[in-house]
């Protein structure tokens, strides 16, 4: 049977008119985006390659047609769906990414109705808008909040694993930080599916209401894409009035931002004993611990000195609490090998320094650590883990606009994450949970001992054995040398065994000193390494002729390990760290009958307050108690202020 010219024309154009439509649209497409974001609008720090974006643009369209040809599957999520009109879609992208960060009008179905929102792009960065699948936020109307949300984000995944930012607030959730809602949801647009989206609470005072904490300022930093300014250094710690604020104490002027120029102060100031002292009051050093550990555990970091601080001021206990914003997590494992280096002291700004010399800040970085590593919460966290997981999984085979749509390399990142993250957990335990180096002590001339610290686990007490017993009152003076000065600080001594055993309560690290540059995929952080540490205690009320047989230290988890005797330790210079032997116990005050206050009262003390006490202050009196306070009256016998 032969065919005419014309048959085989027709026939042809079966086979090759799909291919050729495909590589006009392809064609038409590609030349927008990259005259878009390459020649009109500078991607930095991306870099526009011809051939990556040729082919993921090709794949993006190979997914979208899938999708038109067969039916999608919807997760067992939340599903959000938003209608926009072409007008008001076109208003957004007639001018990217300027013309996307204005609101335009839209609704939002709840489940039950159609509410009135105002809708818009948002993001720093181009994988946010300048592809299909865009990152938005939402405005629904004070009474009509989504979700008990008036202002949220639909964010689209930027980074292979998909789930990423979920799992970051997931674990900041679980180390007790303040933490905006976050959830993963399935998102449609005029009914055309957008995949899977991080749902995220827009952080307002909302936020700290449902964590039940008292109004205040919250201070949002960031210096970088759209929000840098020319002309200037783009330093937050330096340019205290470019910060914003998401949420004002109306006790003062919006403007007032005092708390923050003082940090600021703090930051620009010559490392001192009495700058940490101020530090500890200024700042809630076990949250900042906690958001150190965080960083830690998720392999990555994603705040500096340009962007992504969040930092709420409570104005009852004079303090800065931060915000987990925008947890970079585990970013960059998908391009290195299977056992990637990690950064075990990140540090990217100025108050990262500052607080790595501070030994309240690593005392409680290393508490927040073991409870998470030795405790059911990290087997929760890693089901939660699991579970995200199965939905990136899902997003793999129906998501129409997955980012990056090479299908195959993501389901290969989804595959590789556990191990990476349960690789962290481990090195993480070894370097922070288990002696690396044995504590050595020797004697000094003069009744003295002096003990070295090796590792990041450090010491809680140290105790002294003698030859015989000894009765009496004994105290240990710990000296710390310093470059160019000495400081002397007593500490007493217990004993529980008969005056054979005498203890020191102190806490002794190891200094940080910088450490080259960890590389942790596309990134680059720096990191710290542990300096031996020397600490000299000489001892008062020792009989003359006592000898001291041993030396062991109790280790955090009230592990107790023989010290090894070394003929002479070296001494070392404690320039580094601060505040060590310094945690003395708060007196306490206590009240009852009636206190009569006028002006300014502080305690730096805790108070307890008996029942019926009656407490008068004056016009314009204030009492601000830097301890803890117990008030403990009941109906029968109430406190009144």
């Amino acid at each position: 049977m032969s065919l005419s010219l014309r048959q085989v024309w027709r026939w042809s154009w079966v086979v090759t008119g799909p291919i050729a439509l495909f590589f006009v649209a392809w064609l038409t497409g590609f030349t927008a985006l990259y005259r878009d974001f390459q020649l009109r609008y500078d991607m930095a720090p991306h870099r526009f390659s011809w051939r990556f974006e040729g082919e993921n643009h090709a794949l993006r369209m190979q997914r979208q047609i899938k999708s038109r040809l067969s039916p999608l599957r919807n997760p067992d999520l939340p599903i959000v769906s938003l209608f926009v009109g072409a007008d008001e879609l076109a208003t957004l992208d007639q001018d990217l990414p300027h013309s996307g960060f204005g609101y335009v009008r839209g609704r939002l179905f709840d489940g039950q109705r159609l509410l009135k929102v105002k809708v818009r792009y948002r993001g720093d960065f181009f994988y946010h808008w300048a592809f299909d699948k865009k990152s938005l936020r939402v405005r629904t109307k004070k009474v009509d909040r989504f979700a008990g949300m008036r202002t949220f984000n639909l964010i689209a995944p930027k980074l292979p694993g998909q789930v990423n930012g979920y799992l970051g607030y997931a674990l900041a959730h679980r180390l007790g930080l303040l933490t905006p809602r976050a959830e993963l949801a399935w998102v449609y647009v005029n009914g055309s599916c957008r995949g899977l989206h991080l749902l995220l609470e827009q952080i307002t005072e909302s936020t700290l209401r449902d964590a039940g904490r008292m109004p205040g300022d919250i201070y949002s930093g960031e210096l970088v894409a759209k929000d840098a300014w020319i002309g200037l250094d783009n330093h937050l710690f330096d340019q205290t009035g470019l910060w914003t604020k998401v949420a004002v104490n109306n006790h003062f002027p919006a403007q007032a931002r005092r708390p923050l120029e003082r940090l600021c102060e703090l930051l620009r100031m010559p490392p001192s004993a009495a700058l940490h002292a101020e530090l500890g009051r200024l700042l809630d050093i076990d949250a900042f611990a906690r958001l150190a550990a965080m960083e830690i555990l998720l392999g990555s970091y994603h705040s500096g000195e340009t962007h992504n601080w969040r930092l709420f001021y409570d104005p009852w206990k004079t303090r800065f609490e931060p915000i987990a914003w925008d947890p970079n997590a585990y970013v960059g494992f998908e391009v290195q090998g299977e056992a990637p280096p990690v950064a075990l002291d990140p540090n990217v700004s100025r108050l990262h320094n500052l607080l790595l010399t501070n030994s309240a800040f690593l005392t409680a970085r290393e508490r927040v650590l073991r409870e998470f590593l030795t405790t059911a919460q990290v087997q929760g966290y890693m089901s939660e883990v699991h579970k995200a997981l199965q939905v990136a999984q899902f997003a793999v085979e129906e998501d129409p606009l997955l980012s990056p749509p090479n299908g195959a390399f993501v389901a290969s990142v989804v595959q590789r994450l556990p191990g990476h993250i349960e690789h962290l957990h481990r090195m993480i335990t070894s370097e922070y949970l288990e002696p690396k180096y044995p504590v050595r002590w020797s004697s000094l001339p003069g009744g003295g001992v002096r003990v070295r610290v090796g590792d990041r686990l450090p010491v809680k007490a140290v105790e002294l054995r003698f030859e015989a017993p000894m009765s009496g009152s004994l105290n240990a003076r710990l000296q710390i040398h310093r470059t160019g000065a000495s400081i002397s600080r007593r500490l007493p001594m217990s004993t529980t065994d008969g005056g054979l055993r005498w203890r020191i309560d102190v806490v002794l690290h190891s200094e940080l000193q910088p450490a080259p540059r960890v590389e942790m995929g596309v990134l680059k952080v720096f990191s710290k390494r542990v300096k031996p540490t020397s600490y000299d205690f000489y001892l008062e009320g020792v009989p003359r002729g006592a000898r001291l047989v041993g030396v062991d230290v109790e280790r955090p988890g009230g592990v107790v390990e023989p010290a090894r005797q070394d003929e002479q330790l070296p001494a070392t210079l404690l320039d580094l760290l601060y505040g060590t032997g310094a945690d003395e116990p708060r007196p306490t005050v206590r009240w009852s009958g009636t206190v009569e206050l006028d002006g300014k009262t502080e305690l730096d003390a805790d108070l307890w307050i008996e029942p019926g006490t009656r407490i008068r202050m004056g016009a314009g009196a204030s009492l601000l108690v830097r301890g803890r306070c117990t008030a403990v009256g009941d109906a029968s016998a109430p406190i009144l202020f």
